[in-house]
């Protein structure tokens, strides 16, 4: 599957008709909602919402599990839609606090992800004001509306929109033309801006609003295991390539590697197949992410690079704005 914008150059004009459509479609809605024609549904407890304006990883599921770490002492529900599992069942309690309950096919990649990284409460639901009252009957005390900046029927008391800050727009299009799903006007109604990695685009574009900028860096835990290593890659996610430079920048020399689409359940002979060929081509071991780890078993070479979230800067901003909603102390 190739990444918003990525097509032959004579289906451009398709492109741009599908892609007028749906940016019509997105600012009208956000319209409805701004003027109070479509209204929210409050839920019992704070929402934190974490987004942003395009398609593909930007770092939201880092962001998620480090606001987990922020609120110590309080019972956090994560509220996903489930992108990419293979069941249609809802509302799904992928987590209780204590681990996945379920498989990635019924609860998703990154949900499963979160339940093993963090002790959150997180249900998996399209209907977020439904996933809520699910969490809050297992006893969330504030809620994180995972990839929540455009459902906008639940209430958020707190917006962080994550962005890159090399290409926080893509190609400036909107979907199936490029990666944008609003405008970056909307941006408007964020509370915190979340930078992710350089950010001279970000502040000088001229379509940016006034809104705080946090920035922030995306990348692995300490992974001396790699340097000197000659490694194979497989990864099921939105930017393989950003990946694949991370594992070389650890001092890895990549042989081979076999990329899916994003959240890709691949067929386990596939992967046993991948590991043999990537064996011949002199590969010591596997590279893969969390996130694919998080989707099922995989063969005992594989080895999962740990990502993490960091704030660079102005960690007292964000704490701040966790405090003023939640009453936490970092």
């Amino acid at each position: 599957m190739k990444p918003p914008g990525e097509h032959p150059a004579w289906l451009d004009p398709l492109y741009a008709v599908a892609a007028g459509a749906f940016g019509a479609g997105a600012t009208a809605r956000s319209w409805l909602y701004d003027r109070g024609l479509w209204s929210a549904v409050r839920a019992e407890r704070p929402v934190i919402s974490v987004g942003n304006v395009t398609v593909g990883g930007s770092g939201k599921t880092p962001l998620v599990i480090t606001l987990v770490e922020h609120l110590p002492g309080k019972k956090v529900g994560v509220l996903s839609r489930g992108y990419g599992r293979r069941s249609k069942a809802a509302p799904v309690v992928v987590s209780t606090g204590e681990g996945p309950l379920v498989s990635a096919e019924e609860g998703g990649d990154e949900p499963c992800l979160i339940a093993q990284r963090t002790s959150a409460i997180v249900v998996v639901d399209p209907d977020r004001v439904r996933g809520a009252a699910r969490a809050i009957r297992l006893g969330a005390e504030v809620l994180i509306l995972d990839d929540g900046f455009q459902h906008r029927r639940l209430h958020r008391d707190l917006d962080l929109v994550v962005l890159d800050g090399a290409e926080p727009f893509g190609n400036g299009h909107f979907l199936p033309r490029g990666p944008l799903r609003e405008s970056p006007g909307v941006l408007s109604r964020a509370d915190l801006l979340i930078q992710v990695g350089p950010g001279s685009r970000l502040q000088n574009d001229d379509r940016m609003v006034e809104v705080e900028v946090v920035p922030a860096t995306v990348g692995p835990h300490p992974a001396s295991w790699l340097r000197g290593r000659r490694v194979a890659l497989y990864a099921a996610i939105a930017r393989p390539l950003r990946f694949r430079r991370t594992v070389e920048a650890l001092g890895a020399t990549v042989v081979a590697e076999h990329f899916d689409a994003d959240h890709h359940f691949t067929d386990p002979r596939a992967l046993l197949a991948f590991a043999a060929a990537a064996q011949t081509a002199g590969a010591e071991l596997v590279v893969t992410t969390e996130k694919d780890q998080a989707r099922g078993p995989l063969p005992p070479d594989f080895l999962a690079l740990g990502i993490g979230l960091q704030i660079r800067s102005g960690k007292d901003r964000l704490q701040a704005a966790l405090q003023k909603l939640v009453g936490v102390a970092g």
